[in-house]
């Protein structure tokens, strides 16, 4: 009896035993939650896509760009006047005559760099009693790159070319020839200043005149053609064709619209001064009144005071004045 509960005692032992080491031998098993959280944190790495860049979007933000950084203004224009006699007692003579005009200004403008191009070109003919002769021949390209220290001042620095483009002569019965083409030319470079009226927006104010001051300029004087240069004109030594020397310089433009644009004023002054006080002083004045979309009636004044250049009547002072009517038209891309 006694080995009957030996035997029942050792048995009970054992299996007490064997539930404890089932305890601790195996591992706990994870609830649905935990397995569920472990599979979401591991994801597998899929390849990046580029759907998201569209080449269409892309070319309108760079057309946006381009039309908010660059201003193009352009004005051809073309004025006609005639004079007809026939069978007239009191006399006369028929004339005919035609100015053709462009003006061109575009303006690049990023951050605070700021780079101004200004072509401002006038060619006429008259025809009087059947001879042809060319009354105003010019060309005037200006190039300003600024680079702004605050909200109306800027460093700058300039080139300035002026010239005509065809053969002048003397009269319309006087062939010799007094200017060509860079016969004279004159090209200007210079450093110095730029001071722009601005609001403290940023936008122009109701005066927009800019000024531009180049204490230190140099400027080259051409006469390419032989012709000429052998006479010597502009104050080139004869035989040669070019002359440089050393100076300052100093240009205001203003294009002021009135009456909300019926009228334009446009002024342009500019004087060039060197060591051998050889002065040069251009100021020219436009008044263009608007009569319907493209005709347009427009009085021009240009003066000129050049220290070098004969004249007929060995004056520096010279004067040119235009009235008349015909059509112009205006591309702006804002």
């Amino acid at each position: 009896m006694k080995r009957l509960n030996l035997l029942l005692i050792l048995a009970g032992f054992i299996m007490v035993s064997n539930q404890g080491l089932a305890q601790f031998s195996i591992s706990k098993v994870p609830s649905e939650a935990d397995t569920r959280l472990k599979k979401d944190s591991v994801k597998p790495i899929s390849a990046v896509s580029n759907e998201f860049f569209s080449e269409a979007r892309f070319r309108a933000e760079k057309r946006r760009l381009r039309k908010e950084r660059n201003t193009l203004t352009c004005t051809v224009g073309l004025n006609l006047n005639q004079t007809k006699f026939d069978n007239w007692a009191p006399g006369g003579v028929n004339t005919f005559s035609g100015v053709a005009s462009l003006l061109f200004n575009h303006v690049y403008q990023r951050d605070r760099l700021r780079l101004a191009t200004r072509l401002d070109s006038k060619y006429g003919m008259n025809v009087i009693s059947g001879k042809t002769f060319k009354n105003i021949d010019y060309f005037i390209l200006n190039v300003n790159s600024a680079w702004n220290i605050s909200r109306c001042w800027a460093y700058s620095a300039s080139v300035d070319l002026r010239s005509q483009w065809t053969k002048g002569f003397r009269s319309a019965d006087d062939k010799t020839m007094v200017s060509n083409i860079m016969s004279p030319g004159t090209l200007a470079l210079g450093v110095g200043f730029t001071f722009r009226a601005l609001k403290k927006d940023n936008t122009a104010c109701k005066v927009p005149i800019v000024i531009t001051v180049n204490p230190l300029s140099g400027s080259m004087t051409f006469v390419l053609s032989d012709t000429l240069s052998k006479q010597g004109v502009a104050g080139v030594e004869p035989g040669k064709h070019q002359k440089s020397a050393l100076g300052s310089t100093m240009r205001i433009d203003l294009n002021q619209p009135i009456a909300k644009s019926k009228l334009n004023y446009i002024t342009y002054f500019y004087v060039s001064t060197n060591y051998e006080k050889n002065n040069y002083v251009e100021w020219q004045n436009t008044l263009n009144i608007k009569i319907t979309q493209i005709i347009n009636a427009s009085a021009f004044c240009r003066m000129i005071y050049n220290e070098v250049q004969p004249t007929p009547r060995n004056k520096p002072l010279q004067w040119n004045y235009t009235f008349g009517l015909g059509v112009a038209y205006t591309f702006k891309n804002k």
